[in-house]
This record gives C-alpha cells, structure tokens and sequence, in this order.
C-alpha cells in the first residue's frame, strides 16, 4: 500500500512538473543515441538531475510499436540509462529510474509500452517494483515480459506475485509461471505444481513435474514414475521427463530423502536410454554407497557399452576389496566384448584380486580380452603373469600379439625380466627371438652377454643382427674379439653395421687402451683387404675407435696403392667424419691426390666438411692449406668451395672465403660468398657483426663490380655502427 501511495504522489507531482519537464527533456534527449561510453555518460548525468519524474516522463515518451522512429531518441535514452545505472559506479541512481519505469507502468495503455518497460526493470528492478510488474501478469500480451523481470528480481514478494497469478492465467500462461516458480525455487508453490502435474495438457504437465525437480519436492516423485512408464510421448517429451527424473533424485538424495530418490533412479535403470540407466547407476551409488555394488556387477551384463563403463567408474570409486571381488566374480561369466572392458578396468585397481583376474586374462581363449589384459596391466601384474607372457612372446601366432605381450614384459622389473628373456632364448623360435634380444637390450644386464653372444651363431640374419644389437649395450671387453669376427665376416651391410656398433660401445665403456687396441687392428687388416666391402667397414670402425687419429691413418692410406673405390671410399668417410681432424686431413689430402682419381671424392668431402662446419671448425686455416698445395685446381673448384661455404653463417666461413678475394678467376664469386655469409637478411637475421666479418665484407665491398651486392655490403656495415 505504501508502494501505491508513493507512485500515486509521484504521478500527481508529475503533472505539475509537466511543461517544465517538456522543455528540460527535449534538450536531454538530444545526445542520444550515444556513440560511446563517455558520450553515454555525459548524456546520463543530466537525465538522473531530475530523478523519478523525469525518468518517468521520459517513458512516457515511448511510442507504441509500428511507430516507425518517432519515439528512438527516448527508446535509445531510456535504454542507455538503464544501462548506465546498472554499472557498479552509477548504481546509486538504479533505485529511482527503477520507481520512474514502474510509475510510467502503472500509466502506460499500449500492450507493446508495457513490455517494452517490463523488459527494463528486467535489468535493474527490485522488491518494489513487483507490484508493478505483477499487474502484467494477467495480459497474455504482457505476462512474458512480466514473468522474466518478477524472475530476474528474484525473492518472496516476486514468487507470491507469480503464484497468485497462476489461478486465473490461461493454460499457456500456466506453464509459463509454473515453469519460473521452480526455478526461483519459490517452496510455497509446492502444492500448485502437484496439482497441475495430473492437468490433462502435456505441456503444462511436464512444466509441472519439471518445476517439482528443480523444488526437489517429492510430491514429484510419483508422477514422475508413472509419467516414464508411459513411452507414447513425443521425443523432446520424453528427454524433458528424463532429465527431470534424473534432477529430481540427485536433489532428494542431497537432502537425505533416500527412500524416495531410490523410487526414482529405479524407474530410470528400467528405461531403454542410455543415458537414463548411467543415471539410475550413479544415483544408486549416491544413495547407497557401497551397498550398490551388486547393481553396478549386474550392470556388466548391459548391452551398452557406455553403461557398462559407467558402472566400471562408479565401481572404481568405490575401491573397496568387496566391490572388487564381485566385479572379478562377474567377469569371469561375460560375453568377449564386456569381458574385455571389465579386464582392462579391473587393471586399474591395486587390489590383489584385480591383479590376479587380469593375469589370467592374458591366457583366454579370447584374442580381444588377452589384448585389454595385456595393454593394460601394470608392472606388479605383469610380474605376476610373466610366465603367459613369455609363454605368449615365443607362441604367438600374430606379431602384434608377441608385441602387445613384449610390451607388457617390459613392464616387469629386474632380474625377472632379464632372467626370463635370457631363459627363454634357447627355446625360442627364429619369430620370437629377436623379441627377447630387445628385452635384453633394453635392461643391459652384462650377466647375460654370454648367452646373446650364442645367438650370433643363428643362421637367421635378423637374430644376428638382434643380438649384436644387444650386445651393444651389455657386452664386455672379452666379447670384443667375438664382435670383430662378426665385422670382418658379415654377410650384409646391415650384421656389419650392428657388428662395428656393438664393437664401438663396448670400447666407450671400457679403457682408452681397448679402443685403440681394435684401431690398430683394423689398420693392420686394412693393409691386408681387397674389397671395397670390407676395407670401408674396417675404415669406418677406425673412425669410431679413434676419432682424431683415424683420420690421418685414411688420408695416408687414400694416397697409397690401393684400389681405387676403397680410396675413394676413404675420402668420403672423412666426409662425414664428426671430428675437426677430418678436415684438416682433407685439405692436406686434396693436394696431394692424383687428379680424375680421388681427387673429385676429396673435393666432394671437404665441401660437406664446408657446409656442416661449427663454429669451433678450422675452416680458415683448412682453405689455407688447400691455397697452399693446390687442392683448388680450377675456377670450377673454387666456386663449389665457396658454395658450400655460403651455406654457414660463421665468422670463420666468411673469413675463410674472403682468402679468395685476391683470386682473379673467382673473385666475385668470393664476394657474393661473402656477403652471403655475413650480411642481414632480415629483422630477425641480423648476420655476422664481428671483427673478422666485417673486414671480410670491406674487402668483398672494394673488390665486387655487383652493383647489388656492394649495397648489400653497404647496409649491413652501416647498420652495424
């Protein structure tokens, strides 16, 4: 009442203020529509100077719809004001443009003004605006709007309005406000809801039930069962029903009704949805705690595969040892597909039942379940089931299995694993031994080189090669004679490759005398060999015994009387060589070498020596030596040495080709080469800044006739000051 007096005051004080008003606003009304927030602002300020009045004479400016644009200044005005006080800084004017909007209500005639208004005090309306807002509820035309604002504010006195209004609405209508009333959670409408969850209209019936979930009322639960035992609905029907059902009991579990919430998920566990009987599960689960494990166990034997797996993750969350035990129970009986999920599920757990059922998994008849089993057991079952794995590793007849059943072994830890693998090698078939060679490498337990060393004594390469892979990483320095046979008698470049591998990482793990014991060796039957074969593995395991040493040991033999394809063989080990003597070898080599023989190879290697080269590479000091003894014999050389050096960007490249500066036959390829080496080619390359670079690129810029490569030069040496 005192609500109605104010507004009733208001109005009259209105009418007194009326052409002063008319005037004021006219001028307000004009910075709108406001093109930004500070113009917005300054547009709002003036407005709120007159309060509720004005706000209210101001809506009483809105036009009915169809008015074209007669009314947008104060549409745009009352909108942007609403929006204004609806910011934290301006909330305190919020209260009386609030008053002013439910004042023009109260005067507003036009259905399309109402709403238009309503939606306003959607945004910033409170308590005292319900009365207003409250007498829209019953205009069809206007409840909507009505419903939204009386919803957004939210609270008893809006929750009263909107159920006292339930009784002469429409059906529509009805379940319009049936529908808010259980979501602002308004507990007095409890009773209207039960009422109208039996109305012979579907659509307001299922408001009802739906509005009796979100009230967590159990007056709910009841028409609810009985609604899904009906399937003759509509499909959006019948999600709605569901979804309630599901809301309803998960609220009545959370308030201790459990009786209740049990009616409700064991409607659901009957329903033919997927979803519905996850539901029912996991609500069992919320109610009944571990005393649900039976349903979750009997949920193994649905056809869905989804609820089957939600009943595995309810069951898990349970953990506890009798849960366990009914599952294992349960798994023992299923169908391959289920078996297979509940086994891989079961591996999850760390209990001693699980552990052991997914153990024996790896020996069923089934392909699909020793596969969950086996990609999924952790290493305390593995250990367990090592003996079927071995027994798998050597019988399986498919590659994938004695994979899937390597991987599984792999989890299990030493001296198991390697003991069972060395074991098992003199069983094993030709399939399956390379398999147990890998698990062998894999751990490098040196106790059990002597028996790989047997298996070099196959007669299938790929055990050879298996082993000498093993023994890589496990042999000792008394099985390195056996691993030199194997080098010089290798059938294939491939046995010879694991062969000088497995030399070469046996010597990195003992005494420098061993490694350069075997360099000997292999120099000593270099001088000896005639096939080109056989001098370029002793060549390339001289590399790898003595890395610095090797490559004066092959540039000597290069130039000795040799075949020629080993010589040149020499050349391009040295190539490739990782170590920094490679290239000064080269470059004494290039001079040295008989033209149209070796010496293209030489050439060959000393650019890819050129084009990898780090910064600690001796490039200049190598181009030297090949000035020096003629190593670049024509123009054509000269240009493939400065190709090659282009492709690095190091102060010593760029030095290294500037030494060709002074050569008339390539000078200005030198300078190219040069600049490409130094000079920026970008934001982000900023090229060589350095001493040594920069007097590079002052020589290059003094010697190029290249217009474009001087003001290459140029720019970089001035962007460097």
């Amino acid at each position: 009442m005192k609500s109605l007096m104010l507004r009733a005051a208001l109005c009259a004080a209105l009418a007194l203020c009326a052409p002063s008003f008319a005037a004021d606003l006219d001028a307000l009304l004009k910075p709108f529509p406001a093109q930004n927030a500070a113009e917005l602002d300054a547009a709002c300020a003036p407005l709120m100077a007159g309060g509720a009045p004005l706000v209210a004479e101001l809506c009483g400016r809105i036009q009915p719809e169809g008015s074209a644009d007669a009314d947008i200044a104060p549409r745009y005005a009352l909108t942007g004001l609403v929006k204004w006080v609806g910011t934290p800084a301006n909330a305190a004017g919020r209260p009386a443009v609030a008053a002013g909007v439910a004042t023009a209500l109260g005067t507003a005639a036009d259905p399309s003004v109402k709403a238009f208004l309503a939606v306003q005090l959607q945004w910033i309306g409170g308590p005292d605006e319900v009365p207003a807002l409250a007498a829209l509820l019953a205009d069809p035309a206007t409840m909507d709007p009505a419903v939204s604002a009386l919803e957004s504010i939210g609270g008893d006195a809006a929750g009263a309005a909107l159920l006292a209004a339930l009784e002469k609405a429409d059906t529509a209508g009805k379940a319009r406000l049936v529908k808010t009333l259980g979501v602002m959670g308004h507990a007095p409408a409890v009773p209207a809801c039960a009422a109208l969850a039996a109305d012979g209209d579907a659509a307001l019936r299922l408001a009802a039930l739906q509005s009796l979930a979100d009230l967590g009322a159990v007056e709910g639960v009841q028409p609810l069962v009985d609604a899904l035992a009906h399937t003759a609905v509509s499909p959006g029907e019948r999600d709605a029903l569901l979804a309630a059902a599901e809301k309803l009991g998960e609220r009545l579990a959370a308030g201790g009704k459990t009786a209740e919430a049990e009616a409700l998920f064991a409607a659901l566990g009957k329903q033919p949805e997927t979803h519905a009987r996850i539901a029912a599960l996991l609500g069992g689960v919320a109610v009944r705690g571990q005393k649900a494990a039976p349903e979750l166990a009997a949920a193994l034997d649905d056809p869905d595969a989804k609820v089957r797996g939600a009943a595995l993750k309810a069951a898990a969350g349970l953990g506890d040892a009798k849960t366990c035990a009914l599952l294992v129970k349960k798994t023992k009986g299923l169908p391959p597909e289920a078996k297979a999920q509940a086994v891989a599920a079961l591996a999850r757990w760390d209990d001693p039942a699980a552990h052991k059922a997914v153990a024996a998994a790896v020996g069923d008849k089934d392909a699909a379940v020793r596969g969950a089993a086996l990609a999924t057991m952790d290493g305390a079952t593995a250990r367990e089931a090592r003996k079927a794995l071995f027994s798998m590793v050597l019988k399986a007849d498919e590659s994938k299995e004695r994979k899937a059943a390597r991987d599984a072994l792999m989890r299990v830890p030493e001296p198991e694993l390697s003991d069972g693998a060395a074991k098992a090698l003199d069983r094993a078939s030709a399939d399956a031994k390379p398999v147990l060679l890998e698990m062998l490498q894999a751990r490098a337990m040196p106790e059990h080189a002597d028996a790989v060393v047997k298996q070099l004594g196959d007669k299938d390469e790929a055990v050879r090669v298996a082993a000498l892979n093993a023994l890589g990483a496990m042999a000792e320095e008394k099985h390195m004679a056996r691993l030199y046979e194997e080098l010089r008698g290798a059938a294939s470049d491939t046995a010879a490759l694991a062969a000088r591998k497995a030399l070469s990482d046996t010597a990195n793990r003992s005494l420098p005398r061993v490694a350069d014991g075997y360099h000997a060796r292999a120099r000593t039957d270099l001088q000896e060999v005639t096939d080109a074969a056989q001098a370029g593995r002793l060549m390339a395991l001289m590399l790898d015994m003595k890395p610095g040493g090797a490559a004066r040991d092959l540039s000597a033999y290069a130039v000795a009387r040799y075949p020629l394809d080993a010589r040149n063989q020499a050349a391009a080990l040295l190539g490739d060589h990782r170590d920094p003597s490679a290239l000064r070898e080269l470059a004494a080599l290039a001079g040295n070498a008989a033209a149209g023989e070796i010496h293209p190879a030489v050439l060959e290697a000393l650019c890819r020596q050129f084009s990898r080269a780090e910064e600690q590479t001796p490039l200049f000091d190598a181009m030297a030596a090949l000035l020096r003894n003629g190593g670049l014999r024509s123009a054509d050389e000269k240009r493939q040495a400065l190709k090659a050096l282009s492709a690095k960007r190091l102060a010593n490249a760029a030095s290294a080709a500037a030494m060709l500066l002074d050569d008339a036959e390539v000078a200005q390829d030198a300078a190219a080469a040069v600049a490409d080496i130094a000079c920026m080619k970008g934001e982000k390359d900023k090229g060589l800044s350095d001493a040594a670079s920069r007097t590079a690129l002052e020589k290059a810029k003094g010697v190029t006739q290249d217009a474009a490569v001087r003001e290459r030069i140029e720019k970089h040496l001035a962007a460097g000051k």
